[in-house]
């Protein structure tokens, strides 16, 4: 989906609830649709990736590779982010809220996502064919949209994040520079443990999650061996995310939500930070993305 669709989509909802036009049993129904929504999105993204013969054929040549890539660049992002916004983070943290109920709750959650990720790549692998990879590509998109729309529509509601992210501002634009660095140097030094040049080792780690791209990008500046590896080390960053992100939270705080990501912390990992962070940091997560996003078209080709 394009960056101008996933900014559609999220303000509409946004500044409809913004209008405060709405009553309380409307918000109610936006809640459940989120949840809904969330876990179809994981459904159909697993599904997805379980039928796409050509992932699966690849991940027995390049997936320990992309595996390590992939963890490399999460570790150097929530490192940077930990220690370079640390002020920042002291200030939209919220206090005394870490306890071992909502500490259990993000593990189970953690569990839930990986389990319904691996049911849905077994049904794409055993049960989906080929042919339908368009269709779950379709309701990835639906579902997706519809989480944007929700989360746009949760976060207009509430007037206490506004407030705090009109007195942040542009500090927030901090984030992800710092993301980005620490994505780049995680892949540089994964890249000299494998033996890999560092300028394809920065390529890579600029992709930032976002597959796709990077994956094309690279494939036509350098070559299909290096594009594929970039795309599959890019999918690998996005689930892994996913999986990690109530450790991250845990360990590092909840500032460091915005690292894992990368880029598509202003899609599909943002519905996720919002459950594991807190509203408060839906804002800052799509910044991030978007900035993110941004950079990827620009300095994929100038390491390469």
């Amino acid at each position: 989906m394009g960056v101008i669709s996933i900014i559609v989509f999220f303000m509409t909802g946004f500044i409809l609830s913004y209008s405060g036009i709405f009553k309380e049993w409307v918000y109610n129904v936006i809640g459940k649709l989120s949840n809904i929504s969330l876990f179809l999105l994981l459904l159909a993204m697993g599904t997805k990736m379980g039928a796409n013969e050509d992932i699966i054929s690849k991940l027995g040549v390049i997936g320990i590779k992309a595996l390590i890539l992939a963890m490399s660049g999460i570790i150097g992002s929530v490192i940077m982010v930990r220690f370079g916004a640390y002020k920042l983070s002291n200030n939209l943290e919220p206090v005394n809220d870490n306890n071992d109920s909502s500490e259990q709750a993000g593990y189970i959650f953690s569990l839930v996502i990986l389990l319904t990720v691996v049911t849905g790549m077994l049904l794409g692998y055993l049960l989906i064919p080929t042919d339908y990879l368009v269709t779950m590509e379709k309701l990835t998109g639906f579902a997706l949209k519809l989480l944007l729309f929700c989360i746009g529509f949760e976060i207009g509601n509430n007037k206490n994040v506004i407030r705090e992210l009109k007195y942040h501002g542009w500090q927030l634009c901090i984030i992800p520079i710092l993301v980005a660095i620490g994505s780049i140097s995680g892949t540089v030094v994964a890249g000299f443990i494998l033996n890999m040049p560092s300028h394809e080792a920065a390529g890579v780690g600029a992709g930032f999650g976002w597959y796709s791209l990077s994956g094309v990008l690279i494939t036509k500046i350098h070559s299909i061996e290096l594009g594929s590896l970039a795309f599959i080390t890019n999918i690998f960053r996005e689930l892994l995310s996913i999986i990690l992100l109530p450790f991250v939270v845990r360990l590092c705080g909840r500032m460091s939500s915005l690292a894992p990501g990368g880029a598509t912390t202003m899609d599909v990992t943002l519905p996720f930070i919002k459950k594991t962070a807190g509203e408060i940091f839906v804002i800052p997560a799509f910044v991030n993305g978007l900035i993110l996003s941004l950079l990827v078209p620009l300095l994929v080709p100038l390491f390469l």
